[in-house]
């Protein structure tokens, strides 16, 4: 019994030194994919829009927010009417960026819903994002972000990212995508 109480406890300390080492590293992130650790660097970083001014029945990419080499870009809906969820992939030069998490959005949100997110990094410079409302309706998109994905500029330089494998989707059973739908995506930049 003494000796089962004795293993307990050690078990026990053995986890949290592990946590704490864990922890002290950098590591960890939220439960919702969010930003993990923010890394030292001497790079300042920033984001351009390949279209700074986004007309109706687009998808374009903008500057969210930026601390030092991280840059959070907003992926962004405009003029799009019954927007259900969305998909995509972000390609990007992985010797020069790192993806580092990702938070939702307002649009999908919309009414309260909770959306299902899918994100996730398949191979070094590919993040493909899957996200979709839950229930039967869909919104109406004016401007508001589908999702916010944060990068971290490794260099100095530029380094332009592309979207591939794009679909906005409808609230039909099953989902369908809405065509004529312009997706633009932009540059990175780190001083």
């Amino acid at each position: 019994m003494e000796k089962d109480k004795t293993m307990r406890i050690l078990g026990i300390g053995f986890l949290l030194v592990v946590l704490v080492v864990a922890t002290s590293c950098g590591g960890g992130g939220s439960s919702d994919g969010g930003t993990v650790g923010g890394g030292q660097s001497n790079i300042t970083a920033s984001f351009l829009p390949d279209q700074p001014s986004p007309g109706s029945n687009s998808v374009a990419l903008a500057q969210s927010t930026a601390s030092g080499n991280l840059v959070t870009v907003r992926v962004n809906v405009f003029g799009v009417s019954g927007v259900y969820g969305g998909a995509f992939d972000v390609v990007y030069d992985a010797a020069r960026l790192d993806y580092v998490g990702y938070s939702a959005g307002t649009l999908l949100e919309q009414g309260g819903n909770v959306p299902n997110y899918s994100v996730g990094v398949p191979q070094a410079g590919r993040v493909v994002v899957g996200a979709s409302r839950t229930g039967s309706t869909g919104v109406n998109a004016n401007g508001q972000a589908m999702i916010l994905i944060t990068f971290r500029v490794k260099v100095t330089g530029t380094s332009p990212i592309t979207l591939e494998n794009t679909q906005l989707l409808d609230s039909q059973l099953p989902p369908q995508p809405i065509g004529g739908i312009s997706w633009f995506a932009g540059t990175f930049s780190g001083v």
